[in-house]
This record gives structure tokens, sequence and C-alpha cells, in this order.
């Protein structure tokens, strides 16, 4: 479970590039990601979703979980018993 606004502070290279390399090497091994995106800025690049995207991972905004649906998700997932 990756809970980010998708704002990276520390780059190897650009934002963009880390992102799509950190990306490609999640996807190759075929991990399961859920990313959680907790951005309210009203510059949202939408980052943490083409990370998810990139990412094959599943993609949920914060602001519209619920708590039981965040809950559910984590259940469905085997992340939580």
């Amino acid at each position: 479970v990756l809970i980010t606004d998708g704002k990276g502070n520390v780059f190897a290279n650009d934002p963009v590039s880390d992102l799509t390399q950190m990306a490609s090497k999640i996807a190759e091994k075929s991990l399961n990601l859920i990313v959680i995106d907790t951005d309210h800025s009203n510059t949202n690049l939408e980052l943490s979703k083409t990370f998810a995207q990139q990412s094959h991972g599943l993609y949920y905004d914060l602001d519209q979980l619920t708590q039981e649906e965040l809950s559910s998700i984590l259940k469905t997932q085997g992340v939580v018993a």
C-alpha cells in the first residue's frame, strides 16, 4: 500500500522520469500495489494515478473513500484480516 500525494522530495533524475522508471519496475515484478492518493492541491498533476496505472496497481482517491470502503478494499486485497 502506497499512501502518497505523488510528489517526490528526492529525485535521481527528474520527477516524472523517476516515477515512470519505478512504476515499470513494479509492473515487471508483478507486485500487487494499492495507491491511495492524498493530493488535495489545486495543481493536482495526477501523478499518483499515473503511477498506479503504469505499475498496474489499483488507484483510490482518499477524498472519495469512506472509512468503511477503505477497510473493505484492504480486506479484499488481503492487506488486513
